[in-house]
């Protein structure tokens, strides 16, 4: 009987955790520090590298440095800083004096400050809150971080004590800011244990009147988690719902919408709301939801797009904190638990998740001036994604740490039918030989239930026939082609993949699987004999 060859050259689907039957041939079952390579392969992620020196924070943490939990650059006419937030500091870092060192500059005149919740940058100053003060820093040539006041301090059309402790008691309400969004001349604040969004007077972001409050009440006892601009409108985010607010004229409120949108969840981590070219994307309570208008409509809508092992991480591990930024296609996303740190990502081109991912974060900026991804990590050490690195950086010590990747695939019914046995004869593993690093990822195969690892060096005579038979099977590429004897009798075969080497990179093309298909018999189990009586009439 003749072999046949199976081929499996594209694992661009991502996650995916229903049974092997549901899955597509495109989806993986497991990912770890795994990305979508060329050609639809699978790779090992590239590493990171220490960005700029460790901050050496003035208040430790079991003997080591606060963590970098925000990360940002300011230009001012007159400088260009990196600013870097701890739980209790700012930290700047000039970018043209060549004194390239981290200075604390919360020391004086304001001490300490809180965590920062969020900020915005206008008129070259940095403004932000901590959850409890406002703030505004005006770069290395100003007078220093300073606490803003409300303007202007006291009433102009009254001075009686009852009207001045409203304003005292409004401003206190801005202050407790946790998310603030820009739309047009007017900045709008919310806080949290709260149903109220504040906004400010036009070109003004201190500037506020008693009746600037817009009120978004629900019937349950639900709050506003965040705020984020959209589609010429502003998305608020409460627990359990999302609202938009559309209009402009809010000084007179003639044409102001407030419309409560039809999605099963909302938020608890504002961090995690990040614009995508079309689209809003955040993280629900069971997932990652898309919000987006629809063509030919005016109308937002919701769709649950993350992978159930997100939503399982939500709940089985009481996440208390997540964070996202999106950056060249791709929405990062981490997730910290009483456990641990977990980041994933969403390849907005192939709509895909891969992940878990490793190197543990605290934070993202994509806004520095060579636009790469930074991380904001412990022990004060910031860091950045090169795609020349295939090395992770250990935050305790900083010293490189290994990448430790395994990807593993669906099971494949070796003759594409369960019915039908089949002897594995030979598995083809297609992949790219690197010029400058070995490539050795190692290969378990599992056969119905048996299961063989086998290792393999691609820097050894491994070329089949040249490379043709990968040239033919999956195009014209580079690749060299590693031929593994099997020879098990299997109705379905699955293929996991893994490399945990110091600085060495990892491509997949493809896989390919030659197997003599078995001739169905039968047999007559089940079968019950009846004589047969010939009847001559």
């Amino acid at each position: 009987m003749a072999k046949l060859l199976r081929n499996f050259n594209d694992f661009s689907g991502g996650l995916s955790e229903v049974s092997n039957d549901n899955m597509k041939d495109n989806q993986l079952a497991l990912a770890i520090n795994t990305t979508p390579g060329e050609s639809h392969g699978i790779a090992k992620a590239t590493g990171t590298e220490i960005a700029f020196e460790q901050i050496d924070t003035t208040t430790k943490v079991d003997n080591k440095n606060e963590p970098v939990v925000e990360l940002l650059e300011l230009k001012t006419p007159t400088a260009s800083e990196v600013l870097a937030f701890t739980s209790t500091a700012l930290y700047r870092r000039d970018l043209v004096s060549g004194t390239y060192h981290w200075t604390n500059i919360t020391q004086t005149p304001l001490g300490s400050i809180g965590a920062i919740k969020d900020y915005f940058i206008h008129a070259n100053k940095l403004w932000w809150f901590d959850g409890a003060q406002f703030y505004c820093y005006d770069g290395k040539d100003g007078d220093g971080p300073q606490v803003v006041t409300m303007t202007p301090e006291a009433s102009t059309e009254a001075t009686d004590e009852e009207n001045d402790t409203a304003r005292e008691e409004f401003w206190d309400r801005v202050k407790r800011t946790t998310s603030v969004v820009q739309r047009g001349k007017r900045w709008f604040y919310s806080r949290p244990d709260s149903n109220e969004v504040l906004f400010s007077e036009l070109n003004d972001p201190a500037g506020f009147q008693l009746t600037n409050i817009i009120n978004v009440n629900t019937k349950n006892a639900d709050t506003i988690t965040g705020l984020e601009e959209f589609n010429d409108g502003i998305l608020i985010f409460k627990r359990k719902s999302v609202h938009y607010l559309t209009g402009w004229d809010l000084a007179g409120g003639s044409d102001i919408q407030l419309t409560q949108l039809n999605v099963t969840s909302g938020t608890m981590f504002p961090k995690s709301v990040q614009r995508v070219e079309n689209a809003v994307l955040y993280l629900g309570y069971d997932g990652l939801y898309q919000l987006k208008i629809p063509y030919l409509s005016t109308i937002l809508a919701a769709e649950n797009i993350a992978d159930k092992r997100i939503a399982k991480t939500l709940e089985k591990n009481h996440t208390s904190d997540a964070w996202a930024t999106v950056w060249g296609g791709v929405y990062y996303l981490t997730v910290q638990n009483e456990q641990d740190i977990k980041e994933y990502r969403y390849y907005l081109n192939i709509k895909a998740f891969f992940g878990e991912f490793t190197q543990t974060c605290r934070c993202y900026s994509n806004a520095l001036e060579d636009n790469n991804l930074y991380l904001g990590c412990d022990n004060g050490y910031i860091l950045r994604y090169d795609d020349n690195s295939y090395h992770y950086i250990d935050a305790a010590t900083g010293e490189p740490v290994e990448i430790m990747m395994k990807a593993r695939t669906k099971g494949f019914d070796v003759a594409g039918m369960m019915v039908a046995d089949a002897k594995v004869k030979r598995v083809f593993v297609v992949a790219k030989q690197f010029e400058t690093v070995t490539s050795c990822p190692d290969i378990e195969i599992r056969a119905d239930y048996k299961a063989k690892a086998f290792g393999m060096d691609f820097d050894e005579s491994l070329v089949y026939a040249k490379g043709d038979w990968g040239k033919t099977r999956w195009g014209f590429i580079s690749t060299v082609t590693k031929e593994i004897p099997v020879n098990y009798k299997a109705k379905r075969v699955q293929f996991t993949f893994t490399n945990d080497s110091m600085d060495e990179a990892t491509l997949i093309y493809g896989i390919g699987v030659r197997y003599k298909q078995k001739r169905p018999r039968g047999n007559r189990e089940g079968i019950t004999e009846k004589r047969v009586v010939y009847d001559e009439n």
